[in-house]
């Protein structure tokens, strides 16, 4: 039957419980890091940033998480915009449902909105996850992750700095006037 189905050109495409399938046993595996309370592997694919103790993950992976591709693994996920208000003004990623990409360019307010109002998943198989940046994702983004690390009770175990910033997004995926292009 599957080589009928494949001449036919029917069936190519692995169905979605395969799929979640797949993305489960990856999330089982053992070879993976894992995220900052040791529960589970991270579940973002990550990349080699310039601090190798942060979690970088690329533009690309960023766009599939604002599109809602690991919306059934993910309670929330939030991008942390730390640049200064008139460079997000001037351009941002996309907001993400239901927080949202927010500006948050000194500590407290960081703190403020994270911590002091933590995001708490009433289903404990569903993920929180924090997303930082600035322009290039060298010095302020990758702060402002390690601020809400406090070890060893860690609020948000599954933080993430993305890999080149708000620079190297807007150039994979062009912004104007706030608003992305996806796809």
């Amino acid at each position: 039957m599957k080589k009928e189905e494949a001449k036919l050109g029917v069936g190519l495409e692995p169905s979605r419980s395969t799929q979640l399938e797949e993305i489960e046993n990856l999330l089982a595996s053992n070879d993976q890091e894992l995220i900052g309370d040791f529960s589970k592997p991270h579940l973002l694919p990550t990349v080699e940033g310039k601090d190798p103790g942060l979690k970088h993950i690329s533009p690309g992976t960023l766009a599939v998480v604002l599109t809602g591709h690991f919306s059934s693994f993910v309670k929330s996920s939030t991008v942390v915009d730390c640049r200064y208000p008139y460079e997000y003004e001037g351009g941002h990623v996309p907001p993400v449902p239901p927080r949202g990409a927010v500006n948050l360019p000194l500590q407290r307010d960081v703190e403020e909105l994270l911590l002091e109002h933590p995001i708490v998943p009433l289903d404990a198989c569903k993920r929180v996850i924090i997303i930082f940046h600035c322009e290039i994702s060298v010095e302020q983004g990758p702060r402002m992750d390690r601020s809400c690390h406090k070890y060893p009770q860690l609020q948000y175990p599954e933080l993430y700095v993305l890999s080149g910033g708000y620079r190297e997004f807007s150039f994979q995926f062009p912004v104007g006037g706030g608003m992305g292009r996806l796809g």
